[in-house]
């Protein structure tokens, strides 16, 4: 039977969103082993916290060092997440995305240089092992039609094009943005027409409903 391949960008949020989540990443770690003889999974790890503390204690530095330290966060964050699954993972971590090798082990990766975030290396990824959907799991449940930190009355959108999403978003990338899906990733999957659905990764078990089922809660992004 041939295993389903599936793209997953882990938010740095969910790993280390001040300290390291342990119990976070067992978990997922127990879902990825659980579904290993279905599905191939490539995961891309963000930098979170950990980045944008490093980004902050540099404040004059220039954009391109401050992706420099990004990068390096989502590295240190690969790494440990690699710690967890080689004995099922690929020996090597993967920073460039146009040299992804394609096999069954679960594939790790992280940052690969400055203009972007971890997203734009998760389409990247996508693409170069022809997967239409990647999977962002973060700390939120969905898109909202507005800031839910400072609009009490958004609300969640269940589906939504590429360009609906572009134009609700900043248009340029910053180190550290903080938004569902930055925009130069937003741009390169609309391109190439990849599907993104963005999901709360703490909710795992919504993960693993669409694992089995195909069918997402929280919102899917589509040309």
């Amino acid at each position: 039977m041939k295993r389903a391949r599936v793209i997953i960008s882990v938010g740095g949020s969910l790993i280390a969103p001040h300290d390291i989540d342990v119990s976070f990443l067992k978990r997922l770690r127990t879902v990825l082993t659980q579904f290993s003889r279905t599905h191939t999974f490539a995961l891309i790890c963000g930098g979170g916290a950990t980045a944008r503390t490093y980004q902050a204690a540099a404040p004059h530095a220039t954009h391109q060092d401050k992706d420099w330290l990004g990068i390096y966060a989502t590295r240190l964050n690969a790494l440990l997440l690699w710690t967890l699954l080689k004995n099922t993972a690929h020996p090597n971590i993967i920073t460039d995305p146009r040299y992804t090798p394609r096999t069954n082990k679960t594939i790790i990766a992280a940052g690969w240089k400055p203009g972007w975030s971890t997203d734009y290396d998760a389409v990247m990824l996508a693409h170069k092992l022809n997967a239409k959907t990647v999977i962002n799991l973060s700390n939120t449940d969905a898109v909202y039609t507005a800031d839910p930190r400072t609009h009490k009355k958004t609300k969640p959108i269940a589906d939504m094009t590429w360009k609906q999403y572009l134009n609700m978003i900043p248009k340029k990338w910053t180190p550290g943005m903080n938004c569902p899906f930055d925009p130069v990733a937003s741009r390169l999957a609309a391109k190439k027409k990849i599907n993104v659905i963005i999901m709360n990764g703490k909710a795992l078990n919504r993960f693993m409903q669409f694992l089995k089922t195909g069918r997402a809660q929280g919102t899917i992004v589509h040309p």
